[in-house]
């Protein structure tokens, strides 16, 4: 007869495996347009990276140096002040969870200092300034090992339902300690 069509077993199977693929797809894509369309992304660091720097109470940025080590350092036992601004376009105050880490600089070895620290963050643009402990946990890791290049990076996410994490490093500098050089030892 004309118009008659079989199909083999196989090819049954072929169309339902085809069927199947294009309805997860059409799911995915949906879901994906869905969390765009839905996410809560009010908050925005500038500048990025953050700067290693101190202003002092005349407005004079000052920005902490060791001789013979280009760029920004520390010896063991001062603080890391970073300054930046944090901003949200949000018209309410805006409930927040930071995190905050340590990572030597072109190493995957990462230490976490904050974990899910709860805060709230008002509308608007606020100036950040911080004097950053060094951590314990650096701070043996840089008696062990000598000087080195780190960074300090986090982020900020909104806890409301599609909150988009808004994320920072600091720029990197050098922590100057460990076995003689924090004795002054040749």
């Amino acid at each position: 007869m004309a118009g008659d069509v079989t199909h083999t077993r196989s090819e049954r199977i072929m169309y339902a495996a085809v069927t199947v693929c294009a309805i997860v797809m059409l799911g995915v894509s949906f879901v994906t347009v869905y969390n765009r369309i839905n996410a809560f992304d009010p908050l925005h660091y500038s500048p990025t990276p953050r700067h290693v720097e101190r202003v002092t109470a005349s407005g004079l940025v000052v920005v902490p140096t060791i001789p013979g080590i280009d760029g920004p350092a520390v010896r063991l036992g001062e603080t890391v002040p970073t300054t930046g601004l944090l901003c949200s376009t949000a018209i309410d105050p805006v409930d927040v969870i930071g995190d905050l880490w340590w990572q030597r600089s072109g190493t995957s070895e990462r230490i976490q200092v904050v974990k899910g620290f709860p805060s709230v963050i008002e509308p608007g643009c606020r100036s950040l300034e911080f004097e950053n402990i060094i951590p314990d946990e650096v701070a043996e890791r840089v008696a062990e090992i000598g000087t080195s290049v780190w960074v300090i990076s986090g982020r900020t996410t909104p806890t409301a339902p599609g909150g988009v994490a808004a994320a920072f490093t600091i720029e990197p500098f050098t922590i100057v300690g460990g076995r003689s050089e924090t004795r002054g030892d040749p």
